[in-house]
């Protein structure tokens, strides 16, 4: 798409957005909107704060890219979408207006903001977890991307909190210089993990002091959701009192399918969202970790189509940090799962990966000896090697004949992670992208119950 074709669509979406906020009357301007963006952790940041806010009494709704919450009202957003539609987003602002919220959490993200979706709109606050790269399909470069998501600070009204994360070097020095050359007026407080101490990561549970304050918030224990959280709760001080945000983090969750348990016993299954290889970087990371000495990592993943073709790299972080690699369907749309799978694969040769088991359908696995497998397996550890096998068939079953090897594989205190799809409710494929139903955790628990794990 040409830049001139962009800057006119850009104009379109400002000037929809601005009729739409006319025609239901500017509920933007008497509500206090909270603006949530960054590369990770933007759903954990905007689900943990609302949590927060909500439980402490305040009047908070939000718009996330997997819900719209009004009260305890959910509205699905759609199957694969990022901001709203301009024309959209203040219809959601005045149904909370009308149900009595102060308070509004939008996660903006950096297409929505590079495209004027969120019209005229003045944030009363902002917090940005990060600005690695992504989408970079669309914005070319890290400086572009992290201009789109600057814009959020812009849109800040005067005085405006802004709580930004100085552990993410890259961005944080990226943000100091553009921060020195814009107007003054604005509160930014940079959070680091320098403000904690006794900090302990658990595979459930999150544990750490913060102003005296001993906090321990039932997630997954990770240095990522550590900052994300850190970010949430410094940001609630500015609204309410330390002590009531303790206590409410203490019955946090995460979101549907972010680290989402489904099983802890007699192995860990679990899903997330994890779909970049930054993501997925933290995420096997911090479970090698936690993960105790002679228990196996195996990830289950693929890697969309029509999408930023960098995020192929994952193939190298998993063989990096897994013990087991099983590659297969995530939207592709209209690329073969054979090519995707493929070249998610070279990007691990170097790292010592072979693959050693490649189905090309449902039968060809179903006609294959577990035994023989695991046979395979063995030796490939034995040697050293980085095992990969893949699912390359272009329907649902790829997905779910690999999730299922997975979790036949699985021995006890072993980890399976099933990630890229997370919250998603559909699976794309054809060159008319057509959408199936389908969710992780259905699926997966279904399996768990035909091989008798529950």
């Amino acid at each position: 798409m040409s830049i001139l074709i962009q800057a006119l669509k850009n104009l379109v979406h400002l000037l929809q957005a601005r009729n739409a906020a006319k025609q239901v009357g500017h509920p933007e301007r008497q509500l206090k909107l909270i603006g949530i963006t960054g590369t990770e952790g933007k759903t954990t940041a905007i689900s943990a704060l609302y949590h927060i806010m909500h439980n402490c009494g305040l009047k908070v709704s939000y718009v996330s890219t997997t819900e719209a919450k009004i009260g305890n009202k959910s509205l699905d957003t759609g199957l694969h979408v990022t901001s709203p539609e301009p024309w959209e987003l203040p219809r959601y602002l005045k149904l909370m207006l009308d149900s009595g919220s102060e308070y509004v959490l939008l996660e903006t993200t950096s297409q929505g903001l590079a495209q004027n979706r969120f019209g005229d709109i003045k944030f009363s606050g902002a917090l940005i977890t990060n600005i690695r790269e992504d989408h970079l399909d669309y914005h070319k470069t890290w400086e572009r991307y992290a201009t789109a998501k600057f814009k959020l600070i812009k849109k800040l009204k005067n005085g405006a909190l802004a709580v930004l994360n100085d552990d993410d070097k890259r961005s944080a020095e990226w943000m100091k210089i553009k921060l020195a050359k814009i107007a003054s007026g604005l509160e930014v407080v940079w959070v680091s993990k320098s403000l904690i101490s006794r900090l302990e990561l658990h595979l459930h549970k999150l544990q750490f002091t913060y102003k005296r304050q001993n906090f321990s918030i039932p997630v997954f224990g990770a240095i990522y959701n550590l900052e994300n959280i850190l970010q949430t709760i410094v940001f609630a001080e500015s609204l309410l009192p330390l002590t009531h945000i303790r206590k409410a983090l203490s019955t946090y969750t995460l979101p549907k399918g972010r680290m989402e348990v489904l099983m802890a016993e007699p192995f860990n299954v679990i899903v997330d969202f994890a779909h970049t290889p930054a993501a997925l970087e933290f995420v096997l990371q911090s479970l090698r970790e936690l993960i105790p000495a002679g228990k196996k990592l195996i990830t289950v993943f693929g890697c969309a189509g029509k999408r930023d073709i960098g995020r192929r790299r994952m193939g190298h972080i998993s063989a990096s940090y897994a013990d087991l690699t099983i590659l297969t369907a995530e939207d592709p749309r209209n690329e073969r799962v054979y090519d995707i799978n493929t070249e998610i694969y070279s990007t691990a040769k170097r790292l010592g990966a072979e693959v050693i088991q490649r189905f090309s359908g449902h039968e060809d696995y179903a006609l294959t000896s577990l035994g023989d497998i695991n046979a395979t397996l063995g030796e490939a550890w034995k040697n050293d090697q980085k095992p990969f096998i893949m699912f390359d068939e272009d329907s649902r079953n790829s997905r779910s004949d690999a999730i299922e090897l997975a979790l036949k594989l699985a021995g006890r205190g072993d980890v399976v992670l099933i990630t890229g799809k997370g919250h998603e409710e559909s699976l794309s494929f054809g060159k008319e992208e057509k959408e199936f139903a389908w969710t992780d955790q259905g699926e997966t628990m279904q399996i768990l119950k035909k091989l008798k794990k529950l």
